[in-house]
């Protein structure tokens, strides 16, 4: 993908040039969002311990002028980044991959390229072994767990799925920490973020009890360390109350 912008003006490393919105540059078309297979099933497994020491602070590292804007085709269009203080704060953090955002909703897809190098990795697991590595109960639950079938692959199923649940858990990742800077897509809030993926609920809510997977889910993300919790959840139907 070309770059979007000009080089930026050479400026102290931590000051950030204003943002002037320019022209969106036409995106390549995305590829066909993949779908994973099933992974080790455990039945009913028990939660995992507390986190009771979580990882120290580290130095507030800012986005530096040269990185400033990113190059992501999609850029130009998200004016809602400057409209909320995301990228004044990017003067002071980039973010970091010490925090841990868990997000609750009907799966992300972990394979996206976008989201591949800010996803959360449990540090006790071998990833495809077929083992409880760290004795959680949880087998191979490398980046989260999916609540609804039970195994370690919160990747959203698009058989018999609704297109806007689907992709909803992905697009809420996207909005957390889709990549910026490498080309393509579009910039997240986050240059660098860990996302749990947590699979609470079917692309399709009719006729579904999401309170057991959802409480589940709340739990998981407690006890391995998650100190926010994304719930974009809704439904679309209407009540008389």
């Amino acid at each position: 993908h070309p770059r979007c912008y000009p080089e930026p003006p050479a400026r102290p490393e931590t000051a950030l040039p204003e943002l002037a919105w320019p022209e969106p540059a036409v995106p390549e078309p995305k590829q066909p969002a993949r779908t994973g297979g099933v992974g080790f099933s455990v039945a009913k497994p028990p939660l995992p311990p507390p986190v009771t020491n979580p990882p120290p602070a580290e130095t507030l590292r800012p986005v530096t002028a040269s990185e400033f804007p990113p190059d992501d085709p999609y850029f130009p269009n998200q004016w809602y980044l400057q409209h909320i203080g995301v990228t004044e704060a990017w003067k002071t953090t980039r973010g970091s991959r010490r925090v841990i955002v868990a997000l609750v909703a009907t799966g992300i897809d972990w394979l996206h390229p976008e989201l591949v190098d800010n996803l959360w990795v449990n540090p006790g697991e071998v990833p495809g072994n077929g083992l409880d590595d760290e004795g959680n109960g949880f087998v191979d639950d490398v980046h989260g767990w999916d609540f609804v079938d039970n195994d370690n692959d919160p990747m959203p199923l698009r058989e018999g799925s609704e297109p806007h649940l689907y992709h909803h858990g992905t697009a809420m990742a996207s909005i957390i920490g889709a990549k910026p800077g490498n080309g393509i897509g579009l910039a997240g809030a986050c240059w660098e973020v860990s996302i749990m993926c947590l699979r609470a609920m079917p692309e399709h809510l009719r006729s579904f009890n999401t309170i057991p997977p959802i409480s589940r889910s709340l739990e998981y993300a407690q006890r391995m360390g998650a100190r926010i919790v994304n719930c974009s959840w809704g439904k679309d139907a209407f009540t008389q109350q």
